[in-house]
């Protein structure tokens, strides 16, 4: 076990050479350009509140709500197929806005980006960070949030008349501030979302309010709260249907803003492209889940990456398996179109691992001699190996 172990200090001295060598195996000089890549971070906790073994495992703004745990920060870039380009670790307690810099300074030196558009949610939305994308002609799609915005600008993105409909679920409005544009999209399924997320919390506040001996310090400590409890005119709180109100017109907006030219994405790739952060979101799911990322057990900074690095190359490997079996599905869709037949269910590629894991070579002895005889490959298992194009084990 000690082997494997010191096997991550390796991976951890060499990381930035092999996503290097990741990054440009099986490209050439005709295909090694990537224009969008995706950026989001999470939070990866230890069962531990030591902060004396290394300058990583800090306490910070957990997104796991597990404040009683140290924590490293992980911020991952892939491209827009899902395909994971490299990692960063930052000390758990960094704020997530300041790791843009060193990611995006990594990626100009790591790689020969020529062009890059640069996608990420509105946690990264600030001046600081855009000033510095805009460097070397960096362009970029950020979400950012509308209630920022000052209220001039803010009351002309929340008007639904000024709005193109797409259809009945969909519409959104493009205007341009000094050299960015701005995309303010609405949704019918976000303000359903919106709405019920609000619901959740009146209903919290109103079970708080028909206690006995309420108070307005009930409701201070909580942001949620506040802005949704008023005091009345007998001096005892309560709800503040105004600000309800004022709410409500803001359910299913959201923002995006771009420096990248109208002659070079119209507002719906705009859109698309910014969609395409579920990516990450989904990555950050199979790290945590299907590969078992956290909570992490190693203590040093080293061991640390060594033990994201491992993670990482195997999520790498998922993901040129899922990239390959959505390839084979679309084309199992479209001849299912042409014959007007159930499109068929999309294979992922943790089931068909999951089957592959259970194919066994039993051995058989006949004559003196030991044949092994192969187990019968299961439907997913079988799937899963023309998607990548291995031949299939003969039966003896």
């Amino acid at each position: 076990l000690h082997h494997f172990y010191r096997s991550l200090d390796l991976l951890s001295t060499h990381k930035e050479d092999i996503e290097k060598q990741l990054f440009y195996y099986g490209k050439d000089l005709f295909n090694v350009q990537v224009d969008v890549v995706l950026y989001d971070l999470t939070t990866l906790r230890f069962e531990s509140t030591r902060t004396d073994l290394g300058n990583l495992p800090r306490f910070g703004y957990s997104k796991e709500r597990r404040s009683d745990c140290t924590q490293v920060v992980l911020g991952l870039l892939t491209d827009t197929e899902g395909i994971p380009l490299g990692f960063e670790v930052h000390p758990g307690n960094t704020f997530e806005g300041k790791t843009l810099e060193g990611m995006v300074r990594k990626l100009r030196k790591k790689f020969t980006v020529n062009r890059f558009i640069f996608v990420a949610d509105r946690g990264l939305f600030s001046t600081e960070n855009l000033k510095y994308l805009r460097k070397d002609c960096g362009e970029f799609i950020v979400g950012f949030k509308i209630g920022t915005s000052k209220k001039i600008i803010r009351d002309e993105f929340y008007d639904i008349d000024r709005f193109s409909f797409v259809n009945d679920e969909l519409a959104w409005y493009e205007t341009q501030k000094d050299e960015d544009r701005y995309i303010v999209t609405w949704s019918k399924s976000r303000a359903k979302r919106d709405h019920k997320a609000r619901e959740e919390i009146l209903d919290k506040i109103r079970i708080k309010l028909s206690r006995k001996n309420v108070t307005v310090k009930d409701f201070v400590s909580n942001t949620n709260y506040k802005k949704y409890v008023c005091i009345s005119s007998n001096n005892k709180p309560a709800i503040n249907n105004q600000a309800i109100e004022k709410e409500r017109k803001k359910d299913g907006f959201f923002g995006i803003i771009t420096n990248v030219k109208k002659e070079a994405m119209s507002a719906a790739q705009i859109i698309s492209e910014y969609k395409q952060l579920w990516r990450i979101e989904d990555a950050f799911g199979e790290l945590k889940g299907t590969f078992k990322t956290r909570p992490v057990f190693h203590w040093t900074d080293d061991r640390i990456i060594g033990h994201i690095m491992v993670c990482f190359l195997a999520y790498l490997c998922e993901a040129h398996l899922t990239k390959n079996l959505r390839a084979k599905a679309e084309l199992l869709n479209s001849k299912a179109i042409e014959k007007d037949c159930i499109k068929p269910r999309p294979l992922t590629s943790v089931q068909g691992l999951k089957e592959l894991n259970q194919v066994l070579a039993i051995p058989i002895k006949m004559r003196n001699q030991t044949i092994w005889v192969r187990t019968d490959i299961p439907e997913n298992a079988m799937k899963l190996l023309n998607a990548i194009s291995i031949k299939i084990p003969p039966k003896i």
